[in-house]
């Protein structure tokens, strides 16, 4: 398991480490940017892990170079939290 801190939340699947890593979350299909709802996917990733310390574990990279993994904010599986919710949009 690895460890950073959360420093930009890009959208409501994606996000950057303060070390520039950029992180997407496994198994999660959020608006893209354009897409109705895209604001709200953001602003709710962005209440869960902004700014904060996360724990995560690397399950593959993606074809755009970027770590796709399963993110844990203290116990809350931040995975799971984000699917839940875009499954109620």
């Amino acid at each position: 398991m690895q460890t950073g801190v959360v420093d930009t939340v890009i959208d409501g699947d994606t996000f950057t480490l303060t070390t520039d890593e950029i992180i997407r979350l496994a198994n999660v299909n959020a608006p893209e940017k354009d897409s109705p709802n895209a604001a709200k996917t953001r602003e709710k990733l962005s209440k869960l892990i902004g700014n904060k310390y996360i724990r995560y574990n690397e399950v593959a990279k993606d074809t755009y170079g970027r770590v796709v993994a399963e993110v844990y904010v203290n116990s809350t599986y931040v995975n799971d939290e984000m699917r839940k919710y875009i499954s109620l949009l």
